[in-house]
């Protein structure tokens, strides 16, 4: 990752204990400010043995957490799973978007011996297509391979794909002479078929707006809408693609289920199309996935008996564009011994903040990180400070 901290904190060895020997102790978190919590989940996969499932209590806090995460690691194996469903005004909206972005994450899972998943409770509620019906239910291309284009018009029919002149949105294929335009629930953009007869000569994919080839492929996936077309083979849970040993944190777990009592309810889960019901888990069978695997719970917690490993931080002071509070907050933390760190993505930020930094005189005092997390924090125990611009 981008930078270390908390392999020096008191708590961190037994935390890489609990996970890597999987002793199974019931662990709580308390008094992670800021963005702390996301940089303590950064590092402990790092040093982690295991898969980690990091679910928190809403959409926002999720994506929020995402971007931290995937700053301070620079790593692939970091996946975002969401729910089916896009709130708007007051009702969820199917989005098939989201749908794509669940069966990419999927797919990463397949793939990946250990990755770090980030998510929230609905996502996980909603129910996923069983692994044994995944592995019957999308179609690999490889260049070079020998079929036929009407096979491949039968499979996407299958799939309840539908033909069009032009793909404009996922779920529709379009077959001009030699070349199949498909729109695969597993991409965010759509995939251009070229074939040699009966030998598929090229796979790419295209942007739909300007037609223009983004980037070619050995292989491809082509995935159906399971949410809307597989409903009776949507039985499966997310954690079905974990291995046994998959380390599971939870953000303020008591407000679980509240948020899926409002999800579950009749307008929030019903398909405009066809008013269909999704399929979910309810809390308590949720509850029972959590206990299958290693928990470690962060806030409000519903663990009976948990070892409380508090931590020391807060967030970082409200600097209100003045100048005269950050250079205070900034002496004052060298005072005592505080290693300050100045958080920017851009260059052109960073030049702006450096030459502010140098005209308060504290350019020996700060050190610059070339990377962004949403909110900064003060920890006392490390006695580092972590100030971003946000």
């Amino acid at each position: 990752m981008n930078t270390s901290f908390y392999h020096q904190h008191k708590h961190f060895t037994k935390l890489v204990e609990n996970i890597n020997q999987q002793t199974k102790e019931h662990l709580l978190l308390t008094n992670l400010s800021g963005s702390s919590f996301n940089v303590l989940i950064t590092e402990l996969f790092t040093y982690s043995h295991y898969p980690f499932v990091v679910i928190y209590p809403d959409k926002d806090s999720a994506l929020y957490a995402y971007t931290d995460i995937v700053n301070l690691s620079n790593s692939e194996n970091i996946i975002y799973f969401p729910s089916s469903f896009k709130r708007k005004l007051k009702n969820q909206h199917y989005d098939s978007a989201q749908a794509i972005l669940r069966n990419e994450a999927i797919l990463k899972l397949k793939q990946l011996n250990k990755s770090l998943v980030v998510t929230y409770p609905e996502a996980i509620s909603e129910k996923v297509i069983s692994q044994q019906e995944y592995e019957k239910s999308h179609l690999v291309l490889n260049v070079n391979e020998a079929i036929d284009i009407s096979f491949l018009e039968e499979v996407l029919e299958s799939y309840h794909f539908e033909l069009v002149d032009f793909v404009y949105r996922p779920g529709q294929y379009a077959i001009r002479g030699a070349i199949v335009d498909v729109f695969s629930f597993s991409n965010k953009e759509a995939y251009r078929i070229e074939f040699d007869d009966d030998k598929i000569k090229s796979l790419r994919s295209f942007s739909i707006e300007t037609q223009n080839s983004t980037q070619f492929f050995d292989k491809i996936q082509l995935t159906p809408d399971f949410t809307s077309n597989f409903q009776d083979k949507i039985t499966g849970s997310l954690f079905d693609y974990h291995s046994p040993n998959t380390i599971v944190f939870t953000y303020d777990t008591s407000l679980f289920e509240q948020q899926l009592i409002n999800f579950t309810t009749d307008r929030f889960i019903k398909h405009d199309e066809d008013n269909s019901i999704v399929p979910v888990f309810s809390f308590e069978e949720i509850k029972t996935f959590l206990y299958q695997k290693t928990l470690i719970e962060y806030g409000s917690g519903i663990m009976n008996q948990a070892t409380i490993l508090k931590f020391n931080t807060q967030p970082q002071p409200a600097f209100n564009k003045s100048l005269d509070v950050l250079k205070e907050e900034i002496e004052f933390r060298k005072a005592q011994q505080y290693q300050v760190y100045i958080l920017v993505e851009q260059e052109i930020q960073k030049q702006r903040l450096t030459e502010i930094i140098e005209n308060l005189k504290l350019k020996e005092q700060v050190t610059f990180l070339d990377y962004t997390i949403t909110k900064g924090f003060i920890d006392h125990d490390l006695k580092i400070a972590l100030f971003t611009e946000h």
